[in-house]
Formats: C-alpha cells, structure tokens, sequence
C-alpha cells in the first residue's frame, strides 16, 4: 500500500471516529433528556398541607406514575409523535404532566377530557373530577377545587383521601365550621387517624369549644402516652379555658415531669389557674418561676400583673408595686 492510500485510510478512520464519538454523544444526551422527562417531579413535601394532600392523591392515582421508566419513556415517545385529539391521548398527555409537575398544563387536558367523554361510568367521571380538583388546589385554586370534589358521586365524594384535601383546604382558609364538620366525617370513617384527630382537637381550640376539645385529647392521651408532656400541656390549656383550673394544674405538672420543651409556658400557665383559684402564694412562685425560666411563648408583662394582684391582696404592697412596675 503506498504512502497516498495509507493517509486516506487514516483519513477516513478519523471521520468514522468522529461520526461515531457525535452518534454517542447525541444517544447520549437524547437518553439524559428521556430520563429527566420520564422522572417523576411530584413533590407531596411542601409547606402547604393541602397542596401535599392533593399531590398525594395524585401520585396514588395517575396509572403512569406507577409505571416503571421504561414504560413511562414509551409513553412520551408516543405523546411526542401523537397530536392529542381523543379522550385517550388528552388522558394520556395529562398523566404525563401530572408526572412533570406541569400542573397547569394537565389541568387543561384534563378538562378536556371532561368535555370529550360522553359515556356513564361514574368511576371515570370521578376520576376526572377527583384529578382536576386536585390540580385546581395545587393552583391554589381553593373554590374551584371544592366545587370540582362536590361533582364526585356520592360513592366516591367522602372517601378519606378526598376529606383530606378539603380539610387542609378549609384549614387553610379558616373555614373551621366546615373543617370541624369534614374531620368528624373523616373521622367516622378512620378513627385511628392521630393526626387527624389532633387536628379536630385544634379546631375545637381555635372555635371555642374547648370542653370537645379537652375530650379529643384525652382520647390521644390514652392512644399514645403522651411522652413528652405536649398533649397534657394542650389539654391544660383547653380545661383552664373552660375554668377546669384544678385538672388543667394536674395537666401542666404532668407536662413539665414529662420534659415538655416550653416548662416556663406550664409554669405561667400554672400560676394563672392559681390566680383564679385565689391561691396567691402559689401564683406569686409560679409566676417568678416561669419568668426565671424564660420563653417567647411566655407574657411577662401580663404575667406581673397578676402576680401583682396577687401580691396586693397578700398585703405584700412593696412588691405589688415592683410587679405593676414590670408591667408596665
């Protein structure tokens, strides 16, 4: 072979190398993307607990997310070459999104897919209005959801992943008449749900039913323990509410011999009851106590007011001075 055909024969190695090395690079670049489209971006981990409740749902119940990522890659090579038209592929394309957190986008699709199905299966019609109140709260669309899960069927209306949604929904629009009501039907349904029920425990705080309320976390004391103290505190609060002062005291006790993180908040909390008790001793210990201690959670200023109070009805007239002084 002479020196000519030995630099073409270089030559074209070269450029089947070259053709090749570009050939990888774009499989390889083309398989990045496959993966970064196919993997799921739903996020159910977010400061709005409505929002994770829906995302939630959504995740149990979109078909290709529960795919493995070979069959969710045929999926959008399929989306990518298909112009949606029918039910199906509008179906299809909105699960995908779904998946991409392109919320926004499924929304659309999904609507779609409402105004296009034309049959009387009641479980595809909840499934579609069950999927776009969902996306409607991820949008923080609060009114549109409700009225998206109000179009479910009776048989799937209530069930508990949909009272879940519109709990943290009326929660997180201080709707608490309909929070309370939408707790106790779930709670028919899921006694056993802790935190659910500490969360009607709440709510009953928050409208001033504080006797169902103390009932609520009597229950939670008997199902978990309690061990550190934070149920007894919260039941302590809702019995001095309704005048319980001797239970409530018993409560913040236990609390602070639990190790509750806030021993000062007992201590002021103790010193009130005692206050109203007409113990003024013990308020005045209390109250200095829960001061020395310290808290953000804790008033001082009020605090020495009735410790100032406490201590003109003792006679004690130097220091109730002193405490007015403080509460100034």
């Amino acid at each position: 072979m002479d020196e000519r055909s030995k630099r073409k024969k270089r030559i074209s190695t070269k450029v089947w190398v070259r053709i090749l090395a570009g050939f990888l690079a774009l499989t390889l670049a083309l398989f990045i993307i496959m993966i970064d489209l196919t993997r799921v971006k739903i996020n159910t981990e977010t400061d709005n607990e409505a929002n994770n409740a829906a995302a939630t749902l959504l995740a149990e119940r979109t078909e290709y997310i529960e795919k493995n990522v070979f069959a969710r890659a045929g999926d959008v090579i399929t989306n990518v070459f298909t112009t949606p038209k029918t039910f199906s592929s509008y179906y299809m394309l909105a699960s995908i999104q779904i998946g991409q957190n392109k919320y926004e986008q499924a929304l659309v699709n999904i609507e779609r897919c409402l105004a296009q199905y034309r049959g009387d299966d009641l479980s595809i019609l909840d499934d579609l209005w069950m999927k776009k109140g969902c996306l409607q709260t991820l949008q923080d669309d609060y009114h549109g959801a409700l009225i998206s899960f109000s179009n479910i069927s009776d048989i799937g209306r209530d069930t508990p992943e949909i009272l879940r949604i519109k709990i943290q929904i009326y929660i997180e629009t201080q709707d608490l008449p309909n929070a309370k009501i939408a707790l106790l039907t779930y709670l028919n349904e899921a006694p056993s749900d802790l935190n659910m029920r500490t969360l009607l425990a709440e709510v009953y705080y928050l409208n001033g039913n504080y006797k169902l309320g103390a009932a609520q976390y009597t229950y939670l004391i008997k199902a978990t323990g309690d061990s550190d103290g934070s149920l007894h505190f919260m039941r302590g609060m809702l019995r001095s509410q309704q005048g319980d002062y001797e239970p409530a005291i018993a409560d913040f006790v236990y609390a602070v011999g639990a190790d509750f993180e806030d021993p000062a908040a007992c201590c002021e909390q103790q010193a009130l009851c005692y206050y109203m008790l007409e113990k003024n001793e013990l308020t005045l210990s209390l109250g200095k106590k829960a001061i020395d201690i310290g808290s953000d959670n804790i008033d001082p200023a009020n605090l020495y007011k009735f410790m100032g109070l406490s201590a003109l009805t003792l006679g004690y007239y130097a220091e109730s001075s002193e405490h007015f002084s403080e509460a100034i």
